[in-house]
């Protein structure tokens, strides 16, 4: 499987940079979807995330690295060249990084994470790397994208004060578009907004449901890292619970891009708790 996805996802890297550099394809690009020209397809985010969890959580906690570091470095790359999701980026960066300060047990090992993090920190903050990287979500730096946003958050939030038990439903999209004034599919959509939009379409119960199940993995998660026998399978539960937790308010797990990956996040999870409440080993 994981030869499988290198090979599909060095595929996408290269075709990327040939169409990007070179303006040479050898697929049909307009199944790919571009920007300004690029290639981009945010749609890499569902598997490529869990994969790359995956493969990061082996890199920690196994021997055998090699493969692990290849597939790492390559997703990381198609992420940031290909999906390009300023978000998502951000999430994924955040979430390999609890994985690691949370697998280094060792109080000297935590300390220096720690220290390197703040210092880090001080750095970026002082030299303007944050506010520069800020000012991309702004309007004058990424006027459209923003505006749509602001557009999608006042729309669908609306809806949800309108209908808060249901929403507005699985309206068809171009129900959608007419009622927000708008010609073109695809400018504004409730999957860009994360949990807002899940509001507008379907309601309070999206609030309590997802709730619920996102209390249930932290609760496994917690149980999972203080066993001694699972610990380590703890950290690819954090690194699960970390993303899903971090990216619901913007590339949330239940949109329809990336809701085929949901079932395998609660599979992991009760697999790990069916191994601990009966004590039974894999």
């Amino acid at each position: 499987m994981t030869t499988i996805i290198n090979v599909g996802y060095s595929i996408i890297l290269v075709q990327a940079l040939l169409k990007n550099y070179f303006n040479f394809v050898f697929f049909n690009v307009e199944k790919w979807g571009l920007a300004n020209g690029r290639i981009r397809m945010p749609d890499l985010s569902s598997f490529a995330i869990l994969l790359l969890i995956f493969n990061w959580y082996k890199f920690l906690c196994h021997t055998a690295r090699k493969k692990n570091v290849f597939a790492i470095a390559l997703i990381v790359a198609v992420t940031i060249y290909v999906d390009r999701g300023r978000v998502q980026i951000l999430t994924m960066l955040l979430t390999l990084f609890l994985m690691l300060l949370f697998y280094n047990q060792k109080k000297v090992n935590k300390v220096f994470l720690w220290s390197i993090t703040i210092i880090s920190s001080a750095i970026a903050l002082s030299s303007g790397l944050i506010t520069t990287y800020l000012s991309q979500f702004t309007e004058a730096n990424n006027g459209i994208s923003t505006t749509n946003r602001l557009k999608e958050l006042e729309f669908y939030l609306g809806k949800f004060t309108e209908h808060k038990f249901f929403g507005i439903g699985l309206v068809p999209e171009h129900n959608i578009y007419d009622l927000m004034g708008i010609s073109s599919a695809g400018n504004m959509n409730p999957y860009d907004i994360g949990i807002f939009g899940s509001l507008g379409v379907l309601g309070l119960g999206v609030i309590i449901i997802y709730g619920i199940v996102l209390v249930r993995w932290g609760i496994i998660c917690k149980k999972t890292m203080s066993n001694s026998k699972y610990d380590k399978e703890g950290i690819l539960l954090l690194g699960i619970f970390a993303h899903a937790l971090l990216s619901s308010f913007t590339m949330i797990v239940l949109n329809y891009v990336r809701i085929p990956v949901f079932p395998f996040y609660i599979a992991i999870f009760e697999y790990f708790n069916y191994l601990q409440k009966y004590n039974v080993g894999p």
